[in-house]
C-alpha cells in the first residue's frame, strides 16, 4: 500500500521522448512534473536515479536508460519509480504488464503523474493500469496504420514517400494558399552521370570493387557521407543496390521490404515481401535506358549463377558453421592504424597478406603496406610468450592474480551482503501477505504475489549458498608450469583451431584490437593493451577489473614483403 509520505523512499524517475522531431526539453518538463509531484508528498528524487531516454521509441523495451532503472530495481535500490505516464515506460501493451510485475516483484511500487499520482501498485489502480497499457498499444497501432495510408496516397499521387535515393533529390510543393502538400522526386543532374558512369562500367566488365575504387579515386560524392557512422566512401555493396534498383529506369516500388523488430534485440529488421507491392511507372525519373539495363542485369545473373553455392561448393551456413569462417587467429583482431579499419587477409599460395581493409574496399587510406600472415601469427604469439612465460612474467602474473582475487573475494562480500537484504525483504513481504489473508483478505493478486515472494525467497536463498561457498574458498595461484602449459596450448589452438585461437586472443586485448602501425623501414609495430589474467583464469568479460589488466604492450614484426 502507497504510504502516505514519501520522506525516506528511494524514489527513481524515468522519462522518455521518442522522436527525433521532439524537443528535448520534453524530458526537462517530465522531470518538472515529476520533481513537483515528489516535493507534494514530502519526498525527494535521487539524482542518481534519474534515468532519461532521448529519442527512444516506446516500442520495445531495448532503451538504455531504461534497462538501467530496471537493474536499480532488481538490485534493491529503488523502492518507488515515477513516470510521467504508462505511456513512457513502454507502449506495447504485454511489455507495460511484464514492467509492472518486474517492478511489484521487487518490491517497489509504481506511479503515474498524468493520473495525479496513481500507485500502480495498489491493487485497486491494477485495472487503470491494464486499461492505459491498451490504449498506448491502440494509439501505437492505430499511428502505424495510418503512416502507412499516408505514404500509400503520395505514392499513387506519384510523391516521395521518404528517404533519398542517390540520382535524385526532392522538390517541396505548395498549394494555392503556400501551405505544404506533398514532395516530387527529381533527377539531380550531377549525382545521375555517376549513376550512368556506374552502370556503363558494370556493363563492360568491371567488378564492383573495380567501380567502388575508381569513384573514390576520383573523389565522387555519395549519399549522406556526414550520417552518423557512415565512413566517407564508396563500397562494393553500395555499386551493388545501385544497379539493382529499377528506380534509375522509371520504375518506383513501394512496400518491398516488411519491417518488424526483433523481440530479443529490440533492432529493426526487414524481410522481403512476396506480395503486396506497390510498383508504378514514372518515366520523368528515368535515367538509365533500357538497353544498358538488361545488359547489367543478365551479366549480374551470370556473376550470380557463377558463385552461389552448391551441393559441391556449399556456403559457410548451408554447412552449419557459425559466424564467418577463417583459417587465420589473428584475423579481425589487427586495425590499420591509420583509419581504425580491420586490416583483411588477400593474396593466394603460397603466401597470404594483411592488408588494410580501407585500401581493399574502397581504395583510399593511405596505408598500403601488406605483411606477411605467417610472420604476423609467428611474431605475435612469440611475443605473448616473452610477456607471459619468461620467469619475470610469471612472477608478475602470480601477484596479479592474487590481487584480483583479493578484489573479488571483497566484491563477492559485497554481492553476499545485497542478497541478505534482498532476502530480509523477502521475508517481511512474505509476513505482511500473512497478515492480510489473516485480515479476511482473499484476492487471487494476492496469492500471486505470494508465490511470486516464495520463489524470490527461494532463489535469493540459493545465492547466498553459492556466494557463502565462494568466500571460502581457498586462494589458489596458477604454478609457474601451469602457466607455461597455457601458452603452449595457445600456439597448438592457434595451428589446429584458428577459430577458437581467435576467440581467446581476443579476451585477451583491450577492446580486442591490436593497432598496426606501418613503420619507414617497411615493418610494422603492433601495439595492444595485453590482458594477460584473461587467459590464466579463462575470464569471459570484455572489460575486466582493473586488477586484471597490465600496462600497454608493444610488439614489432618485419611486414616480410617478398
Amino acid at each position: 500500500m502507497k504510504p502516505e509520505t514519501w520522506a525516506g523512499l528511494r524514489i527513481a524517475l524515468y522519462a522518455r521522448y521518442s522522436s527525433d522531431h521532439q524537443r528535448e526539453t520534453s524530458l526537462e518538463d517530465q522531470a518538472r512534473r515529476a520533481e513537483q509531484l515528489v516535493t507534494s508528498r514530502g519526498g525527494r528524487i535521487d539524482p542518481t536515479l534519474r534515468f532519461m531516454d532521448a529519442a527512444r521509441s516506446g516500442a520495445t523495451i531495448h532503451r538504455p536508460e531504461f534497462q538501467r532503472l530496471m537493474n536499480a530495481v532488481e538490485d534493491g535500490h529503488v523502492d518507488m519509480v515515477v513516470a510521467e505516464d504508462v505511456s513512457r515506460l513502454s507502449r506495447d501493451l504485454g511489455d507495460a504488464a511484464h514492467i509492472l510485475k518486474r517492478i511489484r516483484h521487487h518490491g517497489a511500487m509504481l506511479v503515474s503523474i498524468a493520473d495525479g499520482g496513481v500507485d500502480f501498485a495498489n491493487e485497486e489502480s491494477f485495472t487503470l493500469f491494464g486499461m492505459k497499457a491498451i490504449i498506448s498499444q491502440v494509439y501505437l497501432t492505430d499511428l502505424r496504420y495510418k503512416t502507412k495510408r499516408g505514404l500509400e496516397g503520395r505514392m499513387l499521387a506519384g510523391k516521395s514517400t521518404g528517404g533519398r535515393l542517390f540520382g535524385y533529390r526532392t522538390e517541396v510543393e505548395k498549394g494555392p494558399s503556400g501551405d505544404v502538400i506533398g514532395a516530387r522526386i527529381v533527377v539531380e543532374p550531377e549525382e545521375a552521370k555517376i549513376v550512368r558512369r556506374i552502370f556503363e562500367m558494370s556493363g563492360s566488365g568491371h567488378s564492383l570493387l573495380s567501380i567502388a575504387r575508381a569513384l573514390n579515386v576520383e573523389g565522387a560524392p555519395v549519399l549522406r557521407p556526414s550520417k552518423k557512422n557512415r565512413k566517407k566512401g564508396w563500397v562494393a555493396s553500395t555499386v551493388r543496390a545501385i544497379l539493382h534498383n529499377e528506380t534509375y529506369v522509371g520504375k518506383r516500388s513501394y512496400m518491398k521490404r516488411e519491417w518488424f523488430r526483433d523481440q530479443d534485440t529490440g533492432k529493426r529488421r526487414y524481410k522481403l515481401r512476396t506480395n503486396g507491392v506497390m510498383m508504378q511507372e514514372q518515366p520523368e525519373l528515368r535515367i538509365i535506358d533500357d538497353d544498358l539495363w538488361k545488359a547489367v542485369q543478365s551479366r549480374l545473373a551470370a556473376v550470380r549463377v557463377k558463385y552461389t553455392p552448391t551441393p559441391k561448393r556449399p556456403s559457410p551456413k548451408a554447412t552449419g558453421a557459425a559466424g564467418r569462417v577463417t583459417s587465420y587467429p589473428f584475423s579481425g583482431l589487427l586495425i590499420c592504424a591509420h583509419c581504425q579499419t580491420p586490416m583483411v587477409i588477400c593474396g593466394g599460395s603460397p603466401h597470404r597478406y594483411y592488408r588494410c581493409g580501407d585500401v581493399m574496399k574502397r581504395g583510399i587510406c593511405t596505408n598500403r603496406l601488406p605483411v606477411q600472415e605467417r610472420r604476423v601469427r609467428s611474431a605475435l604469439l612469440t611475443a605473448l610468450t616473452e610477456h607471459i612465460a619468461s620467469p619475470r612474467a610469471i612472477h608478475y602474473l602470480r601477484k596479479k592474480w592474487a590481487e584480483a582475487v583479493g578484489d573479488g573475494a571483497r566484491r563477492n562480500e559485497e554481492e553476499l551482503q545485497k542478497a541478505r537484504t534482498r532476502l530480509a525483504r523477502c521475508e517481511q513481504r512474505l509476513r505482511n501477505y500473512i497478515e492480510m489473508w489473516a485480515d479476511g483478505i482473499r484476492d487471487p493478486e494476492v496469492k500471486t504475489a505470494w508465490d511470486d515472494a516464495k520463489a524470490e525467497k527461494a532463489s535469493v536463498r540459493d545465492q547466498i549458498t553459492t556466494l557463502e561457498a565462494a568466500t571460502f574458498e581457498p586462494l589458489r595461484l596458477p604454478t609457474p608450469y601451469e602457466v607455461e602449459d597455457t601458452i603452449l596450448n595457445l600456439h597448438k589452438l592457434a595451428e589446429k583451431a584458428p577459430v577458437e585461437a581467435r576467440e581467446v586472443l581476443g579476451r585477451m586485448f583491450g577492446d580486442g584490437k591490436i593497432q598496426m602501425h606501418p613503420q619507414a623501414d617497411g615493418s610494422y609495430l603492433a601495439k595492444a593493451q595485453l590482458l594477460p589474467l584473461v587467459l590464466i583464469v579463462g575470464h569471459k568479460r570484455r572489460n575486466p577489473h582493473p586488477a586484471e589488466q597490465s600496462e600497454s604492450v608493444y610488439i614489432s614484426s618485419c611486414a616480410g614483403r617478398i
